[in-house]
């Protein structure tokens, strides 16, 4: 743990005209996410009390005011980047009047590998997501010795790594994912050679483990319910998948076993891999996507039953018949209740496309009612995934090619980031699951 001695007596008069009610300001570094700053400090006198910083010039970030009592307090800084010197204050609000403590100086630990951190080509941030602050996500580079390596990190978006854990060797992570309360951040712990290890974990940002679920031959997709029920594709039982869901108490059921739909197709051969997977609250259904038929199932939770297929196990069609979804991947459904996903442009191309579908159920017609990327010429040879923003814009990953796109309705590329070697390709890895974070400190402890 690096640590720093306490600093001086803040004893600077307030820009409000009293003076500052704090003393012995100092910081430390956590010992083992270099990120994250924890600022401790004597409070003199009641008061509600918060830490500003400053990162960018000009710009002050402020954690989460809290009523303390005087003596010895701390607080945890987010959002900081790696390898970055920022300075500090303390605002300390009584009776509507806030005391700010002088500046003091502050810095992270050095980012321990530097092609973690992506960069910018475009950003237009009045046209942004605006509750995308944060991207947490995971990249795994396939050229590392052994088994590759995996990390699970968060960036600001700037493109800079401002948290980051790093996997065990043997251990990859697909689907990062937030909590549906909010409060916890959600990873897989995948072991592609010891299936019986898979788990789901559930930490907080500072690393401490909230929870740990068993998810027995997880292909890598999972999806959590509103009882904190985490519910996944395994493949224990053999090459057919089955859907199964654990709770909180360890207690596990098969939803869904897909050796009879296969059967009922007549394709036995193709056998059932998934790489997706969404739980619709509104419907009580999942969207199961696999990759190994080319098909997406929407499974009713409660009866356990298809109530549709579209892909190439199915009786649907596409309009227009070129948009039939090819490699899809990252399946959702719409405030609209339109089918999204991420796909091959065609049987033909790897060039990654996002089709967004109304389903006409009557005529049994997957219609396409928006795209975007076609024509761009940026692959997406394996994963990848689409996501409808609150806003209104899509979140468009590339999987491996290691760039992720954020497009307005009409199109409009307002974001666009990428992870790039030496000579402006792209790395050697894949981007797994990608979502926007509005506000890091709900993952407290």
């Amino acid at each position: 743990m690096i640590t720093r001695p306490a600093l001086a007596l803040a004893s600077l008069t307030a820009a409000c005209g009293g003076p500052t009610l704090v003393e012995q300001v100092g910081w430390e570094l956590h010992p083992e996410i270099g990120s994250l700053v924890t600022v401790s400090w004597q409070q003199l006198e009641p008061a509600t009390v918060s830490v500003e910083y400053s990162v960018d010039a000009g710009s002050w970030l402020r954690s989460p005011a809290r009523d303390l009592q005087p003596g010895s307090q701390e607080q945890l800084l987010l959002g900081v980047p790696y390898d970055t010197e920022f300075s500090l204050r303390l605002v300390s609000e009584v009776e509507g009047r806030e005391h700010t403590s002088e500046e003091h100086m502050a810095s992270t630990g050095p980012l321990s590998e530097p092609l973690l951190e992506a960069e910018l080509l475009v950003g237009e941030p009045e046209l942004w997501e605006p509750t995308g602050e944060y991207l947490y996500t995971s990249i795994f580079w396939q050229d590392k010795p052994f088994y590759g390596a995996c990390w699970r990190l968060i960036l600001d978006r700037q493109g800079r790594v401002v948290w980051m854990m790093e996997n065990e060797s043997d251990s990859q992570t697909f689907y990062a994912s937030v909590s549906r309360d909010g409060d916890d951040l959600l990873w897989d712990d995948t072991r592609l050679f010891y299936p019986s290890e898979s788990t789901v974990r559930r930490i907080k940002i500072d690393g401490s483990e909230v929870h740990v679920y068993p998810t027995q031959a997880s292909v890598h997709a999972f999806t959590e319910l509103d009882d904190e029920s985490i519910v996944w594709g395994s493949y224990a039982d053999g090459f057919f998948e089955t859907l199964r869901q654990v709770d909180v108490e360890g207690q596990e059921q098969v939803l869904w076993d897909c050796e009879a739909f296969e059967a009922e197709w007549g394709s036995p051969n193709q056998y059932c891999v998934s790489n997706a997977l969404y739980w619709h609250r509104e419907t009580d259904s999942f969207l199961y996507s696999f990759f190994s038929s080319m098909t997406v199932l929407q499974l009713d939770r409660p009866t356990s039953t298809v109530l549709h297929s579209w892909g190439q196990l199915s009786d649907w069609s596409f309009d227009p018949p070129e948009s039939q979804f090819d490699w899809q991947h990252g399946v959702s459904f719409t405030a609209a209740g339109n089918l999204l996903l991420s796909t091959h442009a065609s049987t033909e191309s790897d060039e990654g496309v996002v089709r967004e579908f109304e389903l006409d159920q009557e005529n049994k017609v997957l219609r396409q009612v928006w795209s975007f990327a076609e024509g761009d010429g940026i692959d997406a040879h394996e994963y990848g995934e689409a996501h409808r923003l609150p806003g209104g814009n899509t979140l468009h990953n590339y999987g491996s090619t290691t760039r992720l796109r954020e497009a307005t309705p009409e199109g409009r590329v307002v974001w666009d980031l990428a992870w790039l070697d030496d000579d402006g390709e792209p790395l050697p890895a894949f981007i797994g699951r990608s979502v926007f974070v509005e506000d890091l400190y709900t993952f407290l402890p």
